[in-house]
């Protein structure tokens, strides 16, 4: 029924604002957009951590020109493109900033977040989609860690415009921490995120398991079990 929206969205500056502990799949719209969590039209100051979002037809992170955003300890994985719109930039990728040329409105080519302790787990197409080429140049990631089931060799990084190599990021003062590693899931395939094998490359870089054992509708007598705890969005 709607386009261009997302399983958590966002509008305008929120000083305080935490989003944490959600579990959102399958995320589709009816034209543009599909996103997993969405800080649209200059969102800002706003904490995103301790989430989980797989299967989005497009990105399962996108920030439109937002500034000081915290994505902090979340896992984005499998974004597809089912249904995406050619020339609508709705791509296979996993994280998007959006931002506008110098001169064009919109918010200008400003926005900045800081990523770290993520996992970002996909199957096909890209990390990282950037509107603009220096879309990515404020932003402050670390720790996290980078895996593709089936090009793990070939991952790229900013900017979409000129790719580079993950030492080439780097070199950039990018994820001075990161890793290219698999997580190490014990069940992905089962869309289990929650578990973890004790030797993950995560684990040794701060990242916190997230327990979804609370996440989602509540009852007078506590907590539905997890399985009602999650959110399954068509837009």
């Amino acid at each position: 029924v709607l386009s261009d929206m997302g399983c958590v969205y966002s509008l305008g500056i929120q000083p305080g604002t935490v989003v944490e502990n959600n579990v959102c799949h399958h995320v589709w719209s009816y034209d543009y957009g599909g996103w997993g969590y969405y800080t649209d039209e200059g969102s800002s100051d706003i904490t995103i951590r301790n989430n989980i979002v797989y299967n989005t037809k497009c990105a399962g992170i996108h920030q439109h020109y937002g500034e000081n955003n915290m994505f902090i300890n979340n896992i984005i994985a499998f974004p597809h493109q089912v249904g995406c719109v050619p020339g609508k930039s709705c791509v296979t990728v996993a994280i998007r900033s959006s931002q506008h040329p110098p001169g064009s409105g919109g918010g200008g080519p400003f926005s900045s977040f800081t990523f770290e302790r993520n996992i970002v787990y996909i199957s096909n197409g890209s990390l990282f989609l950037s509107t603009i080429p220096t879309g990515f140049d404020n932003m402050t990631f670390n720790n996290n860690v980078y895996w593709s089931t089936k090009d793990h060799a070939n991952l790229t990084f900013p900017p979409s415009q000129h790719p580079t190599t993950f030492s080439q990021w780097q070199a950039k003062g990018k994820d001075q921490h990161s890793v290219l590693a698999d997580p190490l899931f014990v069940n992905p395939m089962a869309f289990d995120f929650t578990h973890l094998q004790n030797t993950s490359p995560a684990l040794k870089l701060g990242f916190q398991p997230i327990d979804t054992t609370h996440v989602g509708p509540q009852t007078d007598k506590g907590y539905e079990d997890n399985r009602n705890g999650v959110f399954s969005v068509e837009l």
